[in-house]
């Protein structure tokens, strides 16, 4: 995954993204608006031959920067407790 800043301010956060599943991003965006922070936050493909993404967040109030950074790590944490739930009902080991 390669990110590049695309356009950055004290509220406003604008990113561009390739090599990376929409899916991850869906889930990156649904955390962003789950932060009482964040005002916006939207994810959009501009081109549909490219895989590359933008990610544009506005938060109300703290460090846009620092707020991508958290959700990010949330959306971790998520991915980490579907794939215990995952090992769980299904009876596998992780690999």
């Amino acid at each position: 995954m390669q990110i590049a800043i695309v356009k950055e301010d004290q509220t406003h956060l604008e990113l561009e993204m390739s090599d990376v599943d929409q899916s991850v991003l869906q889930i990156i965006q649904q955390e962003l608006l789950k932060d009482d922070k964040v005002e916006f936050a939207a994810m959009n493909r501009p081109h549909p031959l490219l895989k590359t993404y933008k990610m544009s967040i506005i938060t109300k109030e703290g460090n846009p920067r620092v707020i991508f950074k958290s959700a990010c790590g949330r959306a971790l944490e998520k991915s980490k407790v579907l794939e215990e739930e995952v090992i769980k009902a299904l009876g596998t080991k992780k690999e």
